[in-house]
């Protein structure tokens, strides 16, 4: 958990568009997310369910990845609430990899919604309102998209990064 908290603030404190050299992201690297998030859903008895079909080796910036997962993640353990759900899915189509976080809990407003990614927010009742930024920022420079949508007692974020990106994976 201070882990956590440390990658957070040192995130929030960085500039986004630095030039972060980071090896290639692995199925390892998810593993680590898992590891990294457990805590945190445990405390809150939130079920995990964890999908990867990737393979071994993928030229994105693990480092930057790895950060839009975790952000991804610790939201949705918190919005699942106790006892909540959280499904994690990672997957590549050849030319992109998709994330896919969806929990369940109460769903996001319209005007939350309007506002997810724009930094600062008011919503966040635990946080600053960087995180979500944070993963636009990320996605963006990587030359991908995320995009949120909430109905009923669902919550879903999807990350789609292109795979022959211009961006240094090095």
């Amino acid at each position: 958990e201070r882990g956590l908290t440390q990658i957070r603030e040192t995130v929030a404190a960085l500039l986004v568009e630095a030039k972060v050299k980071s090896r290639p992201l692995s199925r390892s690297d998810l593993d680590d997310v898992r590891v990294l998030v457990s805590h945190a859903a445990k405390k809150l008895a939130t079920q995990i369910t964890w999908t990867t079909d990737i393979p071994e080796s993928l030229a994105l910036p693990s480092t930057l990845v790895r950060q839009v997962l975790i952000n991804l993640l610790l939201n949705a353990i918190t919005a699942a609430g106790e006892g909540g759900q959280v499904v994690m899915q990672a997957q590549t189509d050849g030319s992109q990899l998709v994330l896919t976080v969806e929990n369940t809990g109460k769903p996001l407003l319209p005007d939350q919604l309007a506002h997810l990614f724009e930094p600062f927010t008011p919503f966040s009742e635990s946080g600053n309102g960087l995180g979500l930024w944070i993963c636009y920022q990320i996605a963006t420079q990587l030359g991908g998209t995320i995009r949120a949508e909430s109905v009923l007692q669902l919550t879903r974020f999807t990350v789609t990064l292109p795979i022959d990106s211009p961006h240094d994976a090095t």
